[in-house]
């Protein structure tokens, strides 16, 4: 993506909390060309925007997975990667080595 790569990096802290990383790399071209100020400025400007609507969807997702009326679903046979990421976590949590 524009001659780099973006990696966000999720790590649960606790069931109500999450902290988020994201690295954006770019070619060293890319950095040091004349536009890439005014590109880098409309990059965090979309940026902002994305992870606000991201982070208030999650927000609504912790919310109600804390609900009493909350009830623990299936994964789709097609998300097999979804459900073994999701043991994982929970064993980390239950662990406390999040």
């Amino acid at each position: 993506m524009n001659g780099g790569a973006d990696i966000r990096v999720l790590a649960p802290l606790s069931a109500q909390q999450t902290r988020s990383t994201i690295l954006a790399t770019r070619r060293r071209e890319h950095a040091e060309s004349s536009g890439f100020a005014e590109w880098l400025a409309h990059y965090v400007a979309t940026a902002e925007v994305t992870n606000k609507e991201d982070n208030d969807i999650n927000l609504i997702q912790q919310i109600g997975v804390a609900s009493s009326r909350a009830a623990v679903g299936r994964f789709c046979h097609l998300e097999a990667g979804a459900w073994h990421l999701a043991q994982y976590v929970r064993r980390r949590v239950a662990q406390g080595d999040a």
